[in-house]
Formats: structure tokens, C-alpha cells, sequence
């Protein structure tokens, strides 16, 4: 019996690249398709010790190039983009090809579409938002709350300083309306206005002098609905000046496709200069309190990766490691809520993407961690 066969398109790009290496280093057998548009790109990711993959030039706007890559497939994970771009359209030609299929894309449009058209096949699995944001940072906190009683209290704060993508920053844009700034959850509800940015702010296990700012969004709403959480507080953490200035400048605006490409150039350089002499890293910090067997108790939990893309590929490849050992019931998934927690957070320790892991049971007092220690 011949192993699964995974296509993985957008596969040179840098979250291709982390799923690579993570379903390569995974121990069961995988044949990998790898895809991408330019083929001396692909050629680079050749391995002679693995002569069952596969190298697919493919666009994801051709649609014949498109059926080429997913033909035979069993899986078919995509981390091209940008994402609001392509929508369905790989999605769609993958369950045509009768494969199942994994985007660390989300968001309910692209879920009602890919349900439309899995209804053609009940069989079909799809896991979306399997990425660092909605994705991972969802399944952290679910891991964190077991055995804690209902009516807890959550914070989260993710912190990335990294390079942008063209991408990536044009999907930051495009989904920045997704979010409902300055809310909370607070007694079973969504409260607008409950929370403030904050600047001069000093985190645990991050560096001085941050600025905070607080959102709600689905992902949030459903984990604070899933863990009947009495109080939720999410929050962007920025370290540094220009990214958050450029963003100040384009929030509310409206923007056309020539303008979006020009103000996710102006990320792009933002975060160019916020890096600058920097290493980059993403952060998650996580603090829930609550009762455990009755008694008051206090969990942090930080987790620490090389960046977004790092984070994003170890999600995507957690599902896919799911999904292939048939944890995954058929229809359209997000991945946070159909993931188990305990097994997610098993496997992601014993892979590579994670520089740093700290797990506290009281809350945290100005601590230092020293990158790189697991």
C-alpha cells in the first residue's frame, strides 16, 4: 500500500517551507507534491533521500496547472497566496480531485463556500484557519484550560516582530475589518469598548517598552463560548514604532487593489525598520485564572517560534498529521476547534518549530527566558 500523497502548494514560500520540513520530519511515511510557480525554486527542494516526491510547477490561478497538482492526491495543503486573493479556488480544485484539504486561511466565507461544495462528497475533510493566527493561537489556550473549571479568565498577547511578506501584509490589510478593535468578552458577551491600548507597556518574556493594542475577533468569540470563559482579552502586542504607525495611517480606510498593493508595501517597509538589527521572533503569552477541584488557581503559558511563517507551517502540518490519522470527522473545520489539544500540543513539542516553551501554575512576576531554551 503505496503512502499518503500530500501536495503542498506555495511550497518554496516561507510557510511552505516550515510545513516541508515538518511533514519530512514527521514519522509516518508521506509522499510529498511539491508546487509552486517557479520550477528552479521547486528544484531546491529536492531531496535524494526522498525519491517519491514530487515537483509540480502550478499556478494557483490556472486552473488546468491547478488539477494537474492535486490529481491523486490524497491531502492537499495550500500556503500560497495572498489569501483573500485566491479565496476558494484551491480549495475548490482539490475537492474536486476527491482530496481532502487543509488552508491556514479562514474565515466564514471561505468555510460556507468549501461546505457548498463538499456536499458532493460527505467524505471530504477540510481544516481552514490552520495557521499562528487564527489557528494555533486557539489551540494553545484550549491545552491551557484543562481541568479549569467554567468562568475563567483569559488573556492573550501575540507579539511578532518579523518580515512581512507582499503577501502577507496585503492579507493583514484585507482581513484587519475581520476584527472589532478595543472589544472584549465579559459575561458570556461581546463588549464593545471594554479595553484600551496601552503604550510604554512591559510583558513578561517580552522585551521593554511595548505597545498593546485590544481586539476581538471569531476566534476569540468561539474559544470564549467553547470554555465558557467569564472574561476574554486579546491583544496585539507591537515592538516597535513604524509598523504600528503605518497602521495608524491606513486603519478605516477604504481601499481599491491598486491601493492595497501600495499600503501592504508600506508594511512591508514598516516592519522592515522595526526589524532592523533585530532578530525576529513571535510570541504568545497566555494568562488564565480560575478554580481547579475547587481551589483558586493561575496558569501562564508562553511559547515562543522563529516567526509567523514557523508557526503558521507547524500548524498546518499539525492538521495535517490529524487529518491523515483519521482524527478528523468529515465536513468543513476550523482548526482550533476540531484539533485535539492534548495530542496538538504533544506533537508540536516534539517537533522543531518551537524556540521556547514556559509553562507557569501562578502568575508570572517580570521573568526573563532566554531564547532558545525549550
Amino acid at each position: 500500500m503505496k503512502a499518503p500523497l500530500v501536495a503542498v502548494l506555495g511550497a518554496y514560500g516561507a510557510v511552505g517551507l516550515a510545513v516541508v520540513e515538518a511533514l519530512r520530519g514527521q514519522p509516518a511515511p508521506l509522499r510529498l507534491r511539491l508546487g509552486g510557480r517557479r520550477a528552479a525554486l521547486l528544484e531546491q527542494l529536492a531531496d535524494p533521500a526522498r525519491p517519491d516526491d514530487q515537483l509540480c510547477v502550478a499556478n494557483a490561478f490556472d486552473a488546468a496547472a491547478l488539477a494537474r497538482l492535486c490529481e491523486g492526491c490524497d491531502l492537499v495543503i495550500n500556503c500560497a497566496g495572498p489569501a483573500h486573493r485566491l479565496f476558494d479556488l484551491v480549495g475548490r480544485a482539490a475537492l474536486a480531485a476527491g482530496a481532502d484539504y487543509i488552508d491556514p486561511a479562514g474565515g466564514a466565507p471561505l468555510q460556507t463556500s468549501l461546505a457548498a461544495l463538499a456536499v458532493a462528497d460527505p467524505r471530504r475533510r477540510v481544516v481552514l484557519s490552520a495557521g499562528m493566527l487564527p489557528g494555533l493561537s486557539g489551540i494553545l489556550p484550549r491545552w491551557l484550560a484543562r481541568g479549569m473549571a467554567p468562568g475563567a479568565s483569559l488573556s492573550v498577547h501575540i507579539g511578532t516582530l518579523d518580515h512581512f511578506s507582499l503577501g502577507a501584509a496585503e492579507d493583514y490589510l484585507a482581513g484587519m475589518g475581520d476584527n472589532e478593535s478595543l472589544a472584549a468578552w465579559q459575561d458570556g458577551r461581546r463588549l464593545a469598548g471594554a479595553a484600551r491600548r496601552e503604550h510604554g507597556v512591559d510583558l513578561p518574556f517580552f522585551p521593554a517598552g511595548l505597545t498593546t493594542h485590544p481586539y476581538l475577533h471569531h476566534e476569540g468569540e468561539q474559544l470564549a463560548r467553547a470554555l465558557a470563559l467569564k472574561q476574554a482579552r486579546f491583544y496585539n502586542v507591537f515592538d516597535g514604532a513604524h509598523l504600528l504607525a503605518a497602521l495608524g495611517r491606513l486603519s478605516g480606510r477604504r481601499l481599491d487593489a491598486v491601493q492595497l498593493g501600495s499600503a501592504a508595501r508600506e508594511l512591508v517597509a514598516a516592519a522592515a525598520l522595526d526589524l532592523a538589527g533585530r532578530k525576529p521572533y513571535l510570541r504568545y503569552l497566555f494568562q488564565l485564572d480560575g478554580s481547579c477541584d475547587g481551589a483558586p488557581c493561575s496558569r501562564t503559558l508562553m511559547v515562543a517560534a522563529s516567526g509567523a511563517a514557523a508557526a503558521s507551517g507547524a500548524m498546518a502540518a499539525l492538521a495535517a498529521q490529524a487529518l491523515l490519522a483519521g482524527e478528523v470527522p468529515a465536513g468543513v473545520h476550523q482548526g482550533a476547534e476540531v484539533l485535539d489539544a492534548q495530542r496538538a500540543v504533544q506533537r508540536l513539542r516534539a517537533g522543531s518549530a518551537l524556540t521556547a516553551w514556559q509553562m507557569l501554575e501562578r502568575a508570572p512576576h517580570e521573568a526573563a527566558l532566554e531564547e532558545g531554551a525549550l
